[in-house]
C-alpha cells in the first residue's frame, strides 16, 4: 500500500514538473516574441520618423530658395537668415545622435533605419553607423553594423543572400546613394581591417554576425558607390 502511494506521488511530481516546464517554455517564447515585436515597432517608427523629417526639410529648403530668389530680385530686401534648425546638416545630426538615414536592399526586402553608433542600445532597434568611419556618399569606408534577428528578414538576418552585383541603397537628408556589392567574405571578430579608411573612393562595408544563432565570426559585405542623387 505504501509502495503504491509512493509511486503515485512520484508520478504526480513528474506530471507537475512536466507542466511547469511547458509553462516556462511558453513564457520564454512569449518573452522573445514580445522583444522582437517591440524592436520591430521601434524600427518602423524610426523609418517613418526619417521620412517625415526629410519631407519637412524639403519644405524648409524650398522656402529658403524662394526667399533667396526674392532677395535677389529685390522684392524683399529685409529678409534675414531663416531658421534652419529643421534642416540640420548630416554632421549636426550625428552630434545630436539622431537618425542618419535609411538603408535598403531590395533583393532581401530590407528597409531599416540607420543611426549613429554601434552600441547595443542603438543596434537593438536599428542599424548602426560605426563611429570614425566615412559618412554615406563621401570618400572613405562607410561601415554599418547590424544584428541578425531571430525573426526572418529582420535587420541583417538575410544578409548572407546578398551577392556581388546586388545594390545597396542608403538615403540620408543629403541624398540617395547606391552602392554595388563587389564581394562578401567571413572574418574573425577581432579583424578590424574591414574598417580601414585607406581608400580614394566611396566604399560601403556591412557587418553582421555569422553563422546565424552562433555568431562566432563576422560576415562582411563590401560595395562601391555607383550612383547618387540629390535630396
Amino acid at each position: 500500500m505504501k509502495m503504491n502511494r509512493r509511486s503515485d506521488e512520484i508520478n504526480e511530481y513528474r506530471r507537475l514538473s512536466g507542466r511547469l516546464l511547458i509553462i516556462a517554455g511558453c513564457l520564454l517564447m512569449a518573452a522573445v516574441l514580445l522583444v522582437n515585436v517591440i524592436d520591430y515597432v521601434r524600427s518602423r517608427t524610426a523609418v517613418s520618423q526619417f521620412a517625415k523629417e526629410k519631407e519637412q526639410m524639403i519644405v524648409v529648403s524650398n522656402e529658403n530658395d524662394q526667399q533667396k530668389e526674392q532677395q535677389i530680385s529685390g522684392q524683399n530686401e529685409d529678409i534675414g537668415e531663416t531658421d534652419t534648425e529643421d534642416a540640420l546638416t548630416m554632421q549636426e545630426r550625428l552630434e545630436k545622435g539622431e537618425l542618419l538615414g535609411v538603408l535598403r536592399i531590395s533583393k532581401i526586402d530590407l528597409e531599416e533605419a540607420v543611426k549613429e553608433g554601434s552600441s547595443s542600445s542603438v543596434i537593438s532597434s536599428a542599424l548602426g553607423h560605426m563611429e570614425e568611419t566615412a559618412l554615406p556618399g563621401t570618400i572613405g569606408n562607410c561601415a554599418i553594423a547590424g544584428h541578425r534577428n531571430y525573426v526572418f528578414g529582420r535587420f541583417f538576418n538575410r544578409l548572407n543572400e546578398v551577392e556581388a552585383g546586388d545594390t545597396v541603397e542608403i538615403e540620408t537628408l543629403n541624398g540617395i546613394y547606391q552602392y554595388t556589392v563587389t564581394e562578401s567574405y567571413v572574418v574573425e571578430p577581432e579583424d578590424v581591417s574591414v574598417l580601414s579608411q585607406d581608400t580614394k573612393q566611396s566604399e560601403l562595408t556591412l557587418i553582421t554576425c555569422t553563422p546565424l544563432f552562433v555568431g562566432s565570426h563576422r560576415l562582411i559585405i563590401k560595395g562601391t558607390l555607383q550612383n547618387e542623387t540629390g535630396r
